[in-house]
Formats: structure tokens, sequence, C-alpha cells
């Protein structure tokens, strides 16, 4: 009975830190001494359930949030990221807001696409540009969460969407925690290889000029 009359005071204080700690670093971030910058669509929310639990928040701050909002913290914590290919990510994007988003803070986005772009080429070749795609964090490019202006990466670990189970063992050890991801269906990567392999030239010349930083720091190929 103590430990779970301990366990049920540890729970509500974790929620009472939750509702009063400051933005940007959440309880989760405290306990474990890390700062996760969540990039969208590179499979952040699978990273949120092991670190955060139940409640998850999807605050996708770039490095200098954090680093404004404590530098003590952001010196002495592990920063890490995931990061995806730009070509799978944007694909990503463009189901994720033809299915409706995450409600209220995409609905703008998503009707649009509804509304004017019914295919993906559309989305690509009409409605991106270098301006828009820094204005909305979805459709932002990885580097701007991550890199300064000389574009040094500013994270202890940079992982790979693509290399998740692996380099997520590499943010469990350093964190010290015993947690692992669930097993994601192989198809999930393999379905992403076939689609990008139908994409047409046109698609990816636009994404190889809009997103050309993101191939360079992250070692992407361009296709």
């Amino acid at each position: 009975m103590t430990n779970i009359f301990k366990n049920r005071v540890f729970e509500r204080f974790l929620l009472w830190r939750e509702k009063f700690n400051d933005y940007p670093y959440r309880s989760y971030m405290d306990h474990h001494r890390c700062i996760f910058i969540h990039i969208p669509k590179a499979a952040g929310t699978s990273v949120l359930k092991v670190l955060a639990g139940k409640k998850i928040n999807r605050d996708h701050c770039s490095y200098n949030i954090f680093y404004q909002a404590s530098r003590k913290k952001f010196k002495y914590y592990y920063k890490f990221c995931f990061v995806r290919n730009p070509y799978t990510r944007l694909r990503s994007v463009y189901q994720y807001l033809k299915t409706g988003g995450n409600g209220k803070a995409d609905l703008e986005l998503q009707n649009i696409i509804v509304d004017r772009f019914s295919t993906f080429d559309e989305f690509i070749l009409e409605f991106l540009d270098k301006d828009l795609i820094h204005q909305m964090s979805l459709l932002k490019p990885q580097y701007a969460f991550v890199c300064n202006y000389k574009y040094d990466l500013m994270v202890d670990f940079c992982g790979r969407f693509e290399n998740l189970h692996d380099d997520f063992s590499i943010v469990c050890k350093n964190l010290n925690i015993k947690e692992d991801l669930p097993k994601l269906n192989k198809t999930d990567y393999e379905s992403s290889d076939k689609e990008r392999a139908l994409f047409s030239r046109e698609v990816l010349d636009k994404i190889n000029y809009l997103y050309e930083k993101d191939f360079e720091i992250f070692g992407y190929e361009f296709e």
C-alpha cells in the first residue's frame, strides 16, 4: 500500500509540475534530463509515447527556443532529434493533412489542400515555395529546427526515421531507460520506397530545390 500511495503522489506531482512547468520544457524532459526536438512527421509521436507516457505535447520547437528558455538546461541536458528523407516526409505530410491532420491546428491548411490540390503532384508543384515552407511547422525544413545560422547541428544526437529502432536504442542508452519503441511494419518503409519511385522528375526536382539543405546536412541522396 505504501508503494501505491507513493506512486500516486508522484503521479500527481508530475501532473502539477506539467501544468506549471515553463514552456517549452516539459516534465518528462526534466525527469530524463533531455531535450527532444520534435520535427513533424519523423516518428516524433512514437518517441513521445515512450518518454512522456499518455500525456503528449507535440511542441515543434526549434533548438533556439529551448536555448532561450534555459541556457543551463540546454547546456547540460541530452539533446536529440529524428529526421526523415524529405521525399517521404512530404508525402507523409500530404497524406496526414488529407485525412484530417491535427484537428483545428491544421484545419486551414487541410481545407486548402482538399479544395485546391487533389493530388500530391499539385501540392508540390503548385502550392509549395521557399517562403511558404518556412511559415508552417509541418512543411518547415528539418535543419531549421536543429541547426544554427552556420548550419551546425545543435543536438548531441540526430537519429533517422529510416533507422528508427536502432537509433532510438542509442537514445535510451544515453538516458538510461529500458523502454523500446513498438516494432513498425516493414511495409511502412517498403511502401515509402515504392511511392518515391513513382514521383515524377518535376516533383523530385522541386523537392530537391526546396529542401536542398536537408539533403546536404542530413546526408540524404538526391534523386
